[in-house]
């Protein structure tokens, strides 16, 4: 790209973001990931803008900022970096005592190491535009990585979300240092897992196994490159955990390409977080401690109940959300859920169906992707096995109990403790063991109202 053509989209995409009078200011930059991204693909919309401007400046700029966002706050402690932001940007400012080059030479990558102004335009010391040009992602000096490992995520996310490849300098880098990653805070890289995750969940895996960061966040991932997928395939767990993972992000996608009898519904529904990506790469973990081979035939009995124990140290060393943990738990645990109601080629009951739904709540829909990503992913001979009409019939189901029948499967408690308690019964486990067979009740339909069901709850807890 021209540089007359980076200007008009500078313009275009940046500058109106801007206070008219920060570009009277001779020493202040935009800088970073907003250039980065506008050579890369002009058409794209910044929602980030880094600016680094002379300590000089520092009083005006906060000034003129405040006068068109309103406050700020800080978001990085070690570089005092003020945030401005607003529905449609976020705007974030440090300040250089030195020279604009200086600052330059201490960011992580070339490519990030490119600043514009009005009065100079693009000042670029390492040839960060090259770099660019040529899809190549180099260090801006060898400590860069040694000084903060978590670099590497912030690497391994621009590889993948471009297609970038690391300069042979920087894989030693990795290579020599990846190790000190966890010498860093967990919030650090749970920050770039979410990042990354979110711009790119197959090849940012994908990076990451490769380089071998994965197994360095996740002990027992090592093991996986050594144990059979299954009894029939040559693939290894890691490869398929990753085909698991290809394939559901495509499903999600565009789930009514997959089930088109429901594309209208899946409108409605909200895309998956970056964690249930994660659970996904993760949810044969538990396959290497548990596979059992006996006259040709290779098992893994329990491998999904004991799968999230042998993680679980690791992620709460990297400080998951209780939200996160407890689905990635979910998703580990009851991946065979809906291969189990298939198994049984008939219909499940109604109570069957109502314990899939209450039991994986928001994650239900999820789950039935999740089946067909995953039997997907062994060779085709073997999904043929899985994958049959009686199968793909109990996923059919699923969708039309969910949207169509939820209320018969899933209908509105008749009765909750507070009432209980209001009528003079103690709180306690007896009052929840009750209305869950309140619920059943309801669901074969033999409660089918409030005072059958208080009837029932006063027999029950005056007899215990």
């Amino acid at each position: 790209m021209l540089l007359n053509d980076l200007y008009a989209v500078i313009e275009k995409k940046i500058k109106k973001h801007l206070p008219e009078s920060f570009h009277e200011l001779e020493d202040a930059w935009i800088v970073g990931g907003a250039i980065r991204e506008i050579i890369v693909n002009k058409k794209k919309d910044i929602k980030e803008i880094d600016i680094t401007a002379n300590i000089k400046h520092k009083d005006e700029i906060e000034k003129i900022f405040t006068k068109k966002y309103g406050e700020s706050h800080k978001v990085n402690k070690k570089f005092q970096t003020l945030r401005f932001q607003s529905q449609k940007i976020n705007i974030d400012i440090t300040y250089f005592e030195n020279s604009i080059e200086k600052d330059l030479l201490r960011r992580d990558f070339t490519l990030n190491s490119i600043a514009w102004n009005k009065k100079f335009g693009f000042f670029d010391p390492l040839k960060g535009i090259k770099d660019i040009e040529n899809k190549k992602i180099k260090y801006s000096k060898k400590e860069s990585i040694k000084n903060d490992p978590v670099r590497i995520f912030r690497a391994l996310r621009i590889s993948s979300k471009h297609k970038f490849s690391f300069d042979k300098d920087l894989k030693k880098e990795i290579k020599k240092n990846k190790h000190l990653i966890m010498n860093c805070p967990g919030e650090r890289i749970r920050s770039e897992l979410k990042k990354g995750f979110n711009i790119n969940s197959t090849n940012f895996a994908k990076l990451m196994i490769e380089t071998e960061i994965f197994e360095i966040l996740f002990e027992e991932w090592i093991k996986t490159k050594e144990c059979k997928a299954n009894s029939i395939s040559k693939m290894n767990v890691q490869e398929h955990s990753l085909k698991t993972l290809g394939n559901l992000k495509k499903i999600t996608s565009s789930p009514g390409k997959h089930y088109p009898r429901w594309a209208s519904q899946f409108e409605k529904i909200t895309k998956p977080k970056w964690w249930m990506y994660l659970g996904t790469l993760l949810h044969d973990i538990g396959k290497p401690e548990t596979i059992c081979v006996k006259e040709s035939k290779t098992t893994y009995p329990k491998h999904a109940q004991i799968g999230f124990e042998l993680i679980k140290k690791d992620i709460e060393k990297l400080k998951f959300s209780n939200e996160e943990k407890n689905g990635i738990e979910k998703i580990i645990s009851n991946h065979l859920r809906v291969s189990q109601l298939a198994n049984n080629e008939r219909e499940p009951t109604k109570k069957a169906t109502n314990k899939f739904f209450r039991d994986l709540g928001d994650l239900s829909l999820f789950f039935i992707f999740l089946d067909l990503a995953d039997a997907s992913a062994y060779p085709k001979k073997v999904t043929k096995e899985i994958l049959t009409k009686s199968h793909l019939k109990i996923h059919d189901f699923l969708f039309e109990s969910f949207f169509l029948k939820k209320e018969k499967i899933m209908p509105k408690p008749l009765l909750n403790g507070e009432d209980l308690i209001r009528i003079g019964y103690k709180e306690g486990p007896k009052i929840g063991k009750v209305l869950k067979k309140i619920t059943d009740l309801q669901i074969s339909e033999k409660i089918t109202n409030s005072k059958q069901a208080i009837n029932y709850a006063s027999k029950e807890l005056e007899t215990q």
